[in-house]
């Protein structure tokens, strides 16, 4: 026998006294693999992202539990519109199939994630609006003009050409006023890291939270013994059907510690929730209902600032006729959102009330009160009035009165 075949006979031994390893990391490398694919995104698979979902649930609740108002401002007089039809149907009944507080989540979860939320006005043979129809924006195509400047669009809806004042248009990021951009595309790559994250939670809880591993043998296994090992934990690892795998004297199976793969998702899920939660502005405490009273009158704010603003601006441009735009304009009555204990609401209207901001009948009318038919406003004996329009002055404690200009300043008596 010669050196060479005496060297390869000496390897063929030795490989036969090793233990021999069968790693079945290869296991979950496919699931991983598909997770951090480009996943084709959309507004219903980023709704199924919890965070998100959670958010948008919880502006839309908001503005729906949040009342519009229609004011009339005259000069320095603005007065309250109540018996307006167009408040009835913002509020009350829409005048289609969806109530109110149906209707207001729709819009806000197009607005949020979708490419824009879009509202038929529909009205009568005289011009008057008779309802509000919320029509879902994956029904809506938009053909725009081929001028960038001086631009124009019309709306396709169910094979049917509509004008942009037949609707109202409420949308969050757009160039031309009439679509927007679907969050999925404006964040792509931070909405599908979240889905992948979920569908890997999901998949682990799926499969029983079975560990990867490798199996360590004895004895040289052969090639088919290797696949049948193989088959049989993939078998364990994609479904609960098969929930036993019988391992032969001498094999040992090891479970491998997270890769670092595993280690990046871990790791990037503690801090997903407040990514997102910082995208719409909202501490992740008041998504878990634990947050202060201060939080909560934080978040108020910025959904007034943002959302409020925007719905506002959109309804006084398509729901006014022109010739109300000057002196008229609808809004959100706020004060229903200011989350105070009894004390210190009673201490604002005695304030209110005090400084003349505030009547009597009106801080009554803000807890559900009925009204006293007190018109008159509080004024302290020791008050000195004055308007400086006309010059006059009165002192109440003294009941006289003069005018600056006509006097230089010295008190005289008026009749």
């Amino acid at each position: 026998m010669g050196l060479r075949d005496t060297w390869k006979q000496w390897k063929e031994n030795r490989a036969e006294q090793q233990e021999e390893v069968v790693d079945l990391g290869s296991v979950g490398a496919d699931l991983i693999s598909a997770l951090l694919a480009t996943e084709q995104m959309g507004a219903d698979k980023v709704m199924e992202i919890p965070e998100v979902s959670g958010t948008v649930d919880l502006i839309g609740a908001v503005v729906a539990a949040t009342p519009i108002r229609l004011y009339d401002k005259e000069e320095d007089t603005v007065s309250e519109l109540t018996d307006d039809r167009r408040v009835q149907l913002l509020n009350v009944d829409t005048g289609d199939t969806m109530n109110p507080a149906q209707f207001w989540r729709a819009v806000i979860r197009d607005y949020m994630v979708g490419k824009g939320a879009y509202i038929f006005v529909d009205r009568d043979a005289l011009g008057n609006i008779c309802a509000l129809r919320y029509v879902e924006e994956r029904y809506v195509s938009v053909q725009m003009s081929q001028d960038p400047i001086y631009k124009t669009y019309i709306l396709n809806v169910g094979g049917r050409v509509y004008y942009p004042h037949e609707f109202i248009k409420i949308i969050r990021r757009t160039s031309n006023g009439a679509r927007g951009v679907e969050l999925a595309e404006e964040y792509k790559t931070l909405m599908s890291l979240a889905y992948a994250q979920m569908v890997f939670e999901r998949n682990q809880m799926a499969r029983g939270g079975n560990k990867k591993g490798f199996l360590k043998a004895a004895h040289k296994l052969t090639n088919e013994a290797i696949e049948a090992l193989k088959g049989a934990f993939r078998l364990l690892y994609s479904n609960n059907k098969e929930n036993v795998v019988v391992l032969n004297d001498g094999i040992d199976f090891k479970e491998s510690s997270n890769n670092a793969m595993e280690l990046q998702l871990n790791e990037s899920k503690k801090s997903m929730e407040e990514r997102i939660a910082e995208l719409f502005h909202t501490a992740p405490k008041v998504l878990k209902g634990m947050a202060s009273m201060e939080e909560m009158n934080t978040f108020y704010q910025v959904v007034s600032n943002t959302i409020f603003s925007t719905i506002e601006k959109a309804l006084n441009q398509d729901l006014l006729r022109e010739s109300e735009k000057d002196h008229m304009y609808f809004a959100f009555d706020t004060k229903a959102l200011l989350r105070v204990t009894m004390k210190e609401r009673f201490e604002a209207y005695e304030i209110g009330i005090r400084s003349n901001v505030l009547q009597l009948d009106e801080a009554r009318k803000m807890e559900n009160l009925p009204a006293l038919g007190i018109d008159m406003m509080r004024l302290s004996l020791g008050d000195v009035l004055y308007n400086p329009k006309t010059g006059a002055i009165y002192t109440a404690n003294t009941d006289k009165s003069s005018n600056i200009k006509k006097t230089g300043g010295k008190e005289e008596d008026e009749d």
